[in-house]
């Protein structure tokens, strides 16, 4: 997604709330002007509002995970992510974690 601001941004910004990280990625700056009419009366100029526009994405994940690491070191990387719970249906997640137990039940078994 694509995202403007009137300032220029960091690459990754994290915020920590609570149990939880907020992490805002922007990446590949591109700069801009945009040309407005003016606003008051009687004035028959127009303004330029520069914009800085970025690849944009935001992640919201437990604040001890270790893949904070990761984007912070590679934002670019992590642009189009999305978290793999956003991705799964219900019926999915289940069959996962019933996979994810067998193994493990298998893993018990053979020691």
């Amino acid at each position: 997604m694509k995202a403007r601001f009137e300032q220029p941004q960091l690459p990754v910004k994290v915020v920590e709330h609570g149990e939880k990280a907020y992490i805002f990625i922007c990446v590949n700056e591109e700069i801009g002007v945009e040309s407005y009419p003016e606003m008051e009366e009687g004035n028959p100029g127009r303004s330029l509002i520069s914009h800085y526009e970025y690849d944009y994405n935001e992640i919201v994940m437990d604040k001890e995970d270790p893949e904070i690491e990761s984007i912070i070191a590679n934002p670019e990387q992590y642009v189009n992510y999305v978290p793999r719970d956003e991705t799964e249906t219900p019926g999915e997640k289940a069959l996962r974690e019933v996979e994810e137990l067998r193994k493990a039940i298998e893993r018990g078994l053979a020691i």
